[in-house]
């Protein structure tokens, strides 16, 4: 087995955690509560298991929606470097999908990425359909790494 990797300062942020017991938090404390929960989730689908007619073909558990949104709220309210930079490393460079219960999408593009509308970002969904279990791709983590407190020269704000 491979060691797991920790993101430095915390105990729970990374594959696994170091913890030696729920209440033991690194000196990130305030991020690491927020990956503790998110370790903790309780609607998850573990790598190769099927449930609710999804199959997770990832060598990852992946987490309900609702688990990793919390997770982003609660990085973003933290807004540290260390929490900024465990969700940018989390959503925008692993982009680990989770599943919801959702109405079906359907071709019709709701929103493009650009002014030309090559891609599409968002599909509308029908409501009158039933609503089925399905795969959501990673939100985009908006908050940069390094918060500009203060303007240059002044130091980053960091959590307790």
């Amino acid at each position: 087995n491979a060691l797991p990797f920790i993101f430095p300062g915390t105990k729970w942020c990374g594959s696994g955690d170091l913890a030696k017991s729920y209440d033991d938090l690194g000196i990130h404390k305030d991020t690491d509560l927020c990956c503790r929960a998110h370790d903790v989730c309780n609607d998850t689908m573990a790598a190769g298991e099927t449930k609710n007619n999804l199959t997770n073909d990832s060598p990852f558990t992946k987490l309900s929606c609702k688990c990793d949104y919390d997770f982003y709220d609660c990085l973003e309210k933290v807004n540290s470097m260390t929490s900024n930079t465990v969700g940018k490393m989390y959503f925008n460079v692993l982009k680990r999908d989770c599943y919801a219960e959702d109405y079906p999408l359907t071709k019709k593009c709701k929103k493009y990425k650009t002014f030309l509308k090559l891609i599409c970002v968002e599909y509308h969904r029908d409501t009158k359909a039933k609503k089925v279990f399905q795969w959501f791709p990673a939100k985009r983590y908006r908050k940069l790494p390094l918060p500009i407190i203060g303007g240059i020269g002044s130091p980053v704000a960091e959590e307790k």
